[in-house]
């Protein structure tokens, strides 16, 4: 979990900074919001693993997040969309 949840941060300090000076791309947006978004879910559902029980139970905070996350997978653009946006962009840097 932490090393998932290191690699999200230093994604989005990255892209953060491109989008700053002006040098955000789409394809390092899509892999930004791919990558962070699948790796959040994981962390969340291993979370909710650890918890047993009580973290798929109820009304707990951990199954919110898990929620939400489901709907951040869908709103912004899809995986697939996500990956097609990638291709592109990689295909189109290597084929100059």
């Amino acid at each position: 979990m932490a090393i998932k949840l290191t690699a999200m941060k230093n994604m989005v300090y990255e892209a953060a900074w491109h989008y700053d000076h002006d040098e955000m791309t789409a394809t390092q947006a899509a892999m930004c919001k791919y990558y962070c978004v699948n790796a959040a879910f994981d962390v969340v559902d291993d979370a909710m693993q650890v918890m047993g029980g009580v973290g798929v139970a109820g009304d707990h905070r951990i199954q919110r997040i898990w929620r939400d996350l489901r709907v951040d997978r869908v709103s912004g653009g899809t995986d697939e969309m996500m990956i097609l946006t990638v291709a592109k962009g990689v295909l189109r840097q290597y084929a100059n």
